[in-house]
């Protein structure tokens, strides 16, 4: 079956347990950059090239990861959860221009420089990340947890199911995906919903002109649910008239 997914940048959120790690599992030879614990029960395949980030070193690491990835073969890589990697590269930056004096930039008195800066070094080096991907035509898949918000229209106010990710790190991470999912739970426990196409009450969408559901019934297994995802981008031919 043709991939429709691959080389492609994918953002997927959704409320705690409700199967995104265990759907990253399932994608073509992935690597799991891992900021979370969680871990335990992933596929042997899959722990052989886990590489694992603390919130000492974490940031450190993904940057260090990023430039040897340039020589490594691979299809995937999915970064669980990025909601961390934010906090540890606000952390880092932080440290990096005010010492031990200040780690947030909103502590910071200078006029917005601070905030600046976290911007910019994240930017940096999520883009690196996404131009190795791009380079080896592999898949980028960023985990984030959901969160339910407030929105407020013109005449009226509604719940939304979002990204937890704090404004500055969604105005950067969801300018760039092709694809952005929210995985819910199933009406059985052995099933689950992954939202493609967005909605009022749910933030997805997709970049995809073969995208033609807007939401699909995943099994437990890893690989079986990808290829289920996988089969919803493949358009169905009309079959002419005779």
């Amino acid at each position: 079956m043709k991939n429709p997914l691959q080389g492609n940048i994918i953002f997927l959120h959704g409320f705690n347990k409700s199967g995104k790690t265990n759907l990253a599992y399932g994608f073509p030879d992935p690597i799991i950059l891992a900021t979370e614990r969680g871990h335990r029960y992933a596929p042997e395949h899959v722990k052989k090239r886990m590489i694992k980030l603390d919130p000492e070193e974490g940031w450190a690491t993904l940057k260090r990861t990023t430039t040897k990835l340039k020589k490594k073969s691979f299809k995937t890589v999915v970064v669980d959860t990025v909601d961390n990697l934010y906090r540890w590269a606000m952390l880092a930056i932080m440290a990096k221009k005010h010492g031990t004096r200040i780690d947030h930039p909103g502590d910071a008195d200078d006029f917005g420089a601070s905030w600046d800066a976290v911007r910019y070094g994240f930017t940096h080096e999520m883009g690196r990340l996404a131009s190795v991907c791009d380079e080896k035509n592999a898949t980028l898949l960023l985990i984030s947890h959901s969160s339910y918000r407030e929105i407020e229209g013109l005449t009226t106010k509604h719940t939304k199911v979002m990204t937890s990710l704090p404004g500055q790190a969604q105005d950067i991470l969801l300018a760039e995906p092709d694809d952005i999912w929210h995985l819910a739970f199933g009406a059985s426990e052995d099933k689950r919903i992954l939202h493609l196409m967005g909605t009022e009450e749910i933030q997805c969408g997709s970049r995809s002109p073969t995208l033609e559901v807007g939401k699909v019934s995943l099994p437990r297994e890893p690989r079986e649910a990808y290829l289920a995802v996988c089969k919803a981008y493949l358009k169905k031919k009309k079959q002419k008239r005779t």
